[in-house]
């Protein structure tokens, strides 16, 4: 980053609207860290060195950073598509209902540890080896937390379209199933636009999380898009 007289910046830098971090040594910018400022404040840098405000999905949980301050929500209330979240001491923001987050917390676990399988996930042995499909891993999430989200032997897409409440997609909250490309996807919400899925197209090839705005597939031009833009707008509530 250079200013106006062309010397090299350093510290913490106004640039295009938001406030980024540039290493004093090597002069590159922090991305993807949640660091002090040298006051002792704490702040989060995306993948993009951007200082975060809103939510951010980091270390297997999801944070609120304040708009205005960009310091963490502890202790409080936060607020999504008008759904009340409380984000604890740590900073992870939550539901409070016990069988979403175990849900969430059980399929968690499998992310960077299981590849998508087609078809998996159906029977007692591949579900012990840990192999799943998009529509199966659901189920599976749901099914350690006692909720019903289909029958081992044929749980798909097309049928858990019609399991528990429909729900606007303006209202959509974090443990909410959605669907994408014409009912071929599901999902878990986890709030703050990030999602739980297992498909070859999430950062992992298998279970993992993704955000809405992530890009689907770059080397693939049908799939060269932003998950919203494939997003089918139908949302179901199982809690």
């Amino acid at each position: 980053m250079f200013g106006a007289d062309g010397r090299i910046l350093t510290d913490v830098q106004p640039w295009a609207g938001g406030y980024y971090t540039f290493d004093a040594r090597t002069y590159l910018k922090h991305t993807n860290v949640y660091e002090p400022a040298r006051w002792g404040t704490w702040y989060m840098y995306d993948e993009t060195g951007r200082c975060v405000s809103g939510y951010k999905y980091w270390q297997n949980g999801l944070d609120y950073f304040h708009p205005g301050t960009y310091l963490k929500a502890t202790n409080e209330a936060v607020w999504e598509n008008g759904n009340e979240y409380w984000a604890d001491g740590g900073g992870v923001v939550r539901t409070g209902n016990w069988q979403i987050e175990h849900a969430i917390d059980t399929g968690t676990s499998l992310v960077g540890h299981s590849p998508y399988v087609w078809g998996g996930g159906r029977n007692s042995w591949s579900i012990a080896a840990r192999q799943f499909d998009c529509s199966s891993f659901v189920r599976w999430c749901f099914a350690n937390s006692g909720v019903f989200a289909g029958n081992v032997g044929d749980a798909v897409t097309y049928s858990q379209t019609s399991l528990g409440q429909g729900v606007p997609w303006s209202n959509i909250r974090r443990g909410d199933i959605f669907f994408m490309d014409h009912i071929g996807h599901v999902g878990i919400y986890l709030g703050g636009q990030y999602f739980l899925h297992d498909s070859p197209s999430s950062p992992t090839g298998g279970v993992g999380v993704s955000r809405l705005s992530d890009v689907v597939d770059r080397d693939d031009r049908a799939y060269a898009v932003p998950w919203y833009d494939i997003v089918d707008g139908v949302v179901r509530r199982l809690v």
